[in-house]
């Protein structure tokens, strides 16, 4: 039977979405002493997340961690976990010792980042993020709910974005040793110096790496009702879906590929109008100031600058 040491990594990726968490969970992939599982997001300890969880079972989730080679140190990337008011006492409550890294960005930048994901995996159906930002009341009360959408929460931008109150409830948690903040600004500046800064917070020597390439760029698709027929496939098909992929990947046709190929496109994204820019940089600066008190640091300017595109995985 797996140990409890074996079944729970020792390190977690937390979050905040769109905040470079999947840059580094790549960078942190190859290094040669790490073992992070193919599936990033489980989402297993944000259980007042439930329509993110993809592992709701603990054996579930341990299985992610059955291949890890003796010696590895695991790790787990789930961006909700910072969000969650659930995980983080439960990871420590299954690893005490845990160490947790925490990405983070300015909100506003992080808002219009998360809008424009949600559109390109149809969990959003409003193109238009002002109009998106304005039916946050009306969709808590269940209301203008897009039919793809897993989970209600994570259309309730103030609330995913508010990272100042959720550094500030992590911190009551979890010891200072035990936690590592990092900035996007400071990721896209010096990848290396911030995968380094990462790996002695982990206690791990550095292997080298000098390639740290954009990772998770906006993305958009051409037609939605292509990506919408092509996502409700598994439903439509019911049980004959897997055996239908199956043989399509034996002789070689993979839709997903298509579809990929030639209905996504790789696009910055589009300016906010600068009345709706500084209506959210109103909005979230109170969440700006905490993090400043926070992390000692004067990130004021974040209310001032226009998007910047970026990988913001």
């Amino acid at each position: 039977m797996m140990s409890l040491t074996q079944c729970f990594p020792s390190f977690f990726i937390v979050g905040a979405p769109k905040c470079g968490t999947t840059a580094l969970y790549r960078y942190l992939r190859g290094h040669p002493d790490i073992f992070l599982p193919e599936l990033k997001e489980p989402h297993y300890f944000s259980t007042d997340l439930p329509g993110l969880r993809v592992a709701t079972e603990r054996s579930a989730y341990c299985a992610l961690f059955r291949e890890a080679p003796r010696g590895k140190m695991i790790g787990e990337a789930s961006a909700s976990y910072l969000q969650s008011r659930d995980a983080i006492a439960a990871i420590l409550a299954a690893v005490p010792k845990a160490r947790m890294i925490v990405m983070l960005r300015d909100p506003v930048e992080m808002a219009a980042a998360l809008h424009a994901q949600w559109l390109y995996n149809l969990r959003e159906n409003n193109e238009d993020f002002r109009e998106a930002w304005n039916l946050q009341d009306a969709r808590a009360q269940g209301a203008h709910l897009p039919p793809n959408l897993r989970e209600p929460q994570m259309l309730q931008y103030r609330q995913v974005c508010a990272l100042g109150e959720q550094l500030e409830r992590l911190q009551r948690q979890v010891p200072e040793e035990q936690r590592l903040v990092i900035l996007l600004d400071d990721l896209g500046e010096n990848a290396g110096a911030v995968y380094r800064r990462v790996l002695a917070f982990l206690g791990l020597p550095d292997d080298g790496r000098e390639y740290f390439p954009l990772e998770n760029p906006n993305k958009a698709v051409h037609s939605r009702f292509v990506a919408a027929l092509h996502a409700s496939l598994p439903k439509r098909l019911g049980p004959l879906y897997r055996p239908a992929k199956a043989i399509g990947n034996a002789l070689g046709i993979r839709p997903s590929r298509f579809i990929a190929r030639y209905n996504v496109k790789v696009q910055p994204r589009p300016p906010l109008d600068p009345v709706f820019h500084q209506e959210l940089a109103a909005a979230f600066a109170p969440q700006v100031a905490i993090l400043s008190r926070l992390l000692g640091r004067d990130l004021a300017h974040w209310s001032g600058q226009e998007p910047r595109e970026q990988g913001t995985g």
